[in-house]
């Protein structure tokens, strides 16, 4: 009688899960750097979603060159990206397909082909309010970064801004803890029918198209040109240092 029961618990819980998992909702997010915040938008359907990060608005189609006043660090910054295009990630969970336009770091942009990431998510036993909900904390790490997040099952969607994803409730916040980078959810629609309209389909702007591996060795070439580029532009080459503040890594997969 009582494994009868616990059966009958599980079955309801799981039924009741998957039940949730088929209903759309749309979340905003803003995306937080030490320099920078964008607006993000995360809608969801069931069955897809896609994660659109709001391109940034500059005034000028030329890179600017910061320095410190010891000439010895130096910061290059595109500012040629605004065309009107967001960066979007678009996710296909029946197949695990990963669709995303990304920035490269010579400013070009691409359309990159990879797989929904299965991250090995570590359950903390911390738990905090923020904002409505009740959270619980996780680490894992994904492609050389440490991510901490907070989610909440009182949104039962295995959902999250970027990448991130695969948790029992839906990501509230999360940090990449080697660059600074934080999402933080700041607005909920949810639920609503699932047959409401959202703009949910991969990115399609006519860009080159490669898959991670191709993209990842372009992103070597660029960064190695970048950091060239960079010391000889020092006062002191030889003692420069070199580093890129880039969500992941290239060379794990």
């Amino acid at each position: 009688m009582t494994r009868l029961m616990v059966f009958t618990l599980v079955l309801i819980t799981l039924t009741t899960y998957a039940q949730s998992a088929k209903t759309a909702g749309a979340f905003q997010y803003q995306l937080h750097t030490k320099t920078t915040m964008l607006n993000c938008d995360l809608f969801y359907n069931g069955s897809e979603s896609v994660f659109v990060v709001h391109a940034p608005k500059f005034d000028t189609n030329t890179d600017t060159i910061k320095s410190n006043q010891e000439g010895s660090n130096r910061t290059i910054i595109r500012a040629n990206i605004n065309d009107g295009k967001d960066f979007a990630l678009y996710k296909r969970y029946e197949n695990d397909l990963m669709v995303s336009r990304e920035l490269i770091v010579n400013g070009e942009k691409a359309i990159v082909n990879d797989s929904i990431p299965r991250l090995n998510w570590k359950l903390e036993s911390q738990k905090q309010q923020i904002g409505l909900y009740n959270c619980q904390k996780a680490t894992a790490t994904f492609r050389c970064a440490t991510y901490t997040v907070w989610f909440t099952t009182a949104i039962p969607l295995p959902i999250g801004p970027w990448k991130l994803g695969g948790l029992p409730g839906l990501i509230v916040e999360a940090t990449n803890e080697n660059i600074g980078l934080t999402y933080k959810l700041i607005r909920v629609t949810y639920p609503v029918a699932i047959d409401t309209k959202y703009p949910i389909e991969p990115p399609q702007t006519g860009e080159p198209i490669y898959s991670f591996a191709q993209f990842g060795e372009i992103q070597r070439k660029e960064l190695k040109k970048m950091e060239i580029y960079l010391k000889s532009m020092a006062g002191n080459p030889s003692s420069a240092r070199f580093q890129a503040s880039l969500p992941e890594c290239f060379d794990k997969q």
